[in-house]
């Protein structure tokens, strides 16, 4: 998908609001907040007197005493033939949390007869920002008249007049150098305009339109050499260092998405590749590859652990992980408590092996928590890692919350043999005459071609071709993957039907880790069309992979209160706290009803 280039601060806001026909007259109907520039939006609609009204509201996250936002707004309700109203409104949001809007937007009748759709209305705002007013970190440098003695041209934002040195911001940017320098080459901006003749005036004033003047404050104190850039302001800071075409500032940015940004993962990228920041992309997809294992969390409240009986195995629910049965226990041996973690292939051949670390958690009443690291090796005799992990007088004393215990296993799986699908492609020296790099993954190794991994993954491209030390090697290690898994992960990327129920869930952990967009797709095609895994198996993958097809699918699947509870009988540790969030609405929906 290519970026489009953004020149306003604009975004669209969506909600689809449920059962409108049993709206109350005079009660106002909101959707889920959306946090946009720091600030938190969201709509609403309200029957009064036979018509429809919509309200956007705005609210920022730490306001100060004085604020503004300057929008316009553009409403919608989209109609079921395409027959959608628009209107558009200029508005101010200031000081106080309030909903603008139109009133009388369209005749209740109408938009029940003609918008709804099996019941539901869906209304639309795109939000454009005009300008704002105090909001945003403190600014920690002056550009007002204080300035004149080092500035020789004002812009003007807005309201707001910058007193800056003509020639520092066009050595900085092609815009300033294209406006300022009159033998430039490029061309005079179209987004700016002298108020006075540059030749008779000594400090000419210069009018930017379409930036915000708070925005744009950031924007010079970063490329002033400041600290500026926070969480709160980075994309803005970016807009306008994509706009005017400002290289430092925009690395500024990608340094702090780098190393200091809270966002998620998901944000900064979309962030990455909307701007153009080709060394965040390449810098943050071998370090989001480093930091991805093949891991999970069993966790488990074991109850009424005094009444336990010494050499008397208690235990935790089953739960599947890269298809394979684990599950915990705990047992009173010897004045001692013992915790082990269990493992079961659901295929098991006759010979298979699972190497893995284990970090046994026992969670303490005042964040006293014990853990205790080990690494074993499951096979066919030795299914059960165990630790003596506690003094049985002092985890009563210490550990037990009204009698009950709480223990978590992190379980990372460093290697498998045995496991999963016959392989289909070899990856060994037989293709030595059409590969030019070795991956070694632990003690395997593969041969494989440089320039075709780095055209299906940015981070073999960031490895292969950028700067890093790995790119001018003939033999690369990686680490974090199972030999296994990273062997039908190529099989898949070389074009081969390698993924069933038994090694999908390693596929996508490699393809996910490797930013490989090919794979996921294929493994988005299988989990749709031919998986004959469980329900919550697929959601589980779905949530932690960022499977929205495939979690779609799952929830029109979900058609009863008996289904949900199926599928949360077991415990919701393992799904996304979302998917939990959307099947208890649906129950809470269907017992309204």
């Amino acid at each position: 998908m290519s970026a489009v280039r953004r020149f306003r601060k604009e975004f669209v806001l969506k909600s689809i609001f449920k059962d409108a026909p049993s709206f109350e007259e005079g009660v106002d109907y909101y959707s889920i907040g959306a946090d946009y520039s720091n600030v938190d939006w969201s709509i609403s609609v309200k029957r009064r007197s036979n018509y429809l009204d919509i309200y956007v509201h705005c609210e920022p996250n730490a306001p100060p005493d004085r604020w503004s936002v300057r929008t316009k707004i553009e409403f919608k309700v989209v109609g079921s033939n395409q027959n959608d109203v628009i209107e558009t409104l200029e508005c101010c949001y200031e000081d106080e949390s309030v909903g603008l809007g139109i009133s009388d937007f369209i005749e209740w009748e109408k938009m029940e007869n003609q918008y709804l759709v099996s019941g539901n209305l869906t209304v639309e705002a795109k939000v454009t920002i005009l300008e704002t007013y105090g909001l945003g970190k403190e600014k920690i440098r002056k550009f007002d008249e204080s300035q004149d003695n080092a500035s020789d041209v004002i812009l003007i934002v807005g309201k707001t007049k910058f007193h800056v040195l003509k020639m520092y911001l066009a050595t900085q940017s092609s815009f300033f150098k294209s406006l300022f320098i009159a033998n430039s080459s490029d061309s005079i901006f179209f987004n700016a305009k002298f108020l006075e003749n540059p030749s008779e005036s000594k400090e000419p004033k210069v009018v930017l339109s379409d930036v915000d003047s708070n925005d744009f404050h950031y924007f010079l104190e970063v490329l002033y050499g400041e600290s500026a850039i926070d969480d709160g302001n980075v994309e803005d800071v970016l807009f306008l260092a994509d706009k005017f075409d400002a290289p430092t500032v925009k690395r500024r940015c990608e340094e702090f998405l780098l190393e200091k940004s809270k966002e998620t993962f998901e944000t900064k990228r979309a962030m990455a590749t909307l701007y153009h920041l080709e060394n965040w992309n390449f810098t943050c997809a071998i370090s989001n590859a480093k930091a991805k294992t093949k891991h999970f969390i069993l966790k488990h409240v074991f109850q009424d652990v005094p009444s336990f009986k010494e050499a008397v195995g208690n235990y935790s629910g089953i739960e599947d992980h890269f298809n394979v049965d684990w599950f915990m226990g705990v047992k009173r041996r010897s004045g001692r408590l013992v915790c082990y973690v269990h493992c079961d292939p659901v295929y098991p051949p006759d010979g298979w092996e699972i190497q893995a670390k284990l970090d046994l958690k026992v969670v303490g009443r005042n964040q006293n928590d014990v853990i205790k690291t080990m690494e074993h090796c499951y096979e066919k005799s030795r299914r059960c890692g165990k630790y003596k992990i506690l003094n049985w007088q002092n985890m009563e004393n210490e550990y037990l919350v009204d009698g009950n215990l709480t223990v978590e296993a992190k379980v990372t799986i460093l290697e498998t043999y045995g496991l999963g699908k016959e392989k289909v492609r070899n990856f060994d020296e037989s293709q030595e005459h059409v590969s030019d790099v070795i991956l070694v993954v632990r003690n395997t190794k593969f041969h494989v071609l440089k320039m075709y991994l780095a055209v299906q993954s940015i981070f073999f491209k960031a490895l292969f071709f950028g700067n890093s030390l790995e790119s001018k090697e003939s033999k690369v290690r990686l680490t974090g993957v199972d030999p296994n898994d990273f062997h039908h992960f190529l099989e898949v990327l070389y074009g081969e039907c390698a993924i069933d129920d038994s090694t999908i869930e390693g596929i996508l952990m490699v393809a996910d880790k490797y930013s490989t967009p090919m794979v996921i797709r294929k493994c988005i095609d299988f989990l749709l069309n031919f998986s004959e895994m469980i329900l919550k198996k697929k959601l589980q993958l779905a949530g932690k992979y960022k499977l929205g097809e495939v979690k779609r699918r799952c929830m029109s699947e979900i058609k009863t209160v008996a289904d949900v509870h199926s599928i949360l009988s077991d415990g919701v540790n393992d799904l996304d706290p979302s998917i939990t969030n959307e099947l208890l609405e649906k129950i809470r929906r269907s017992n309204n009803q």
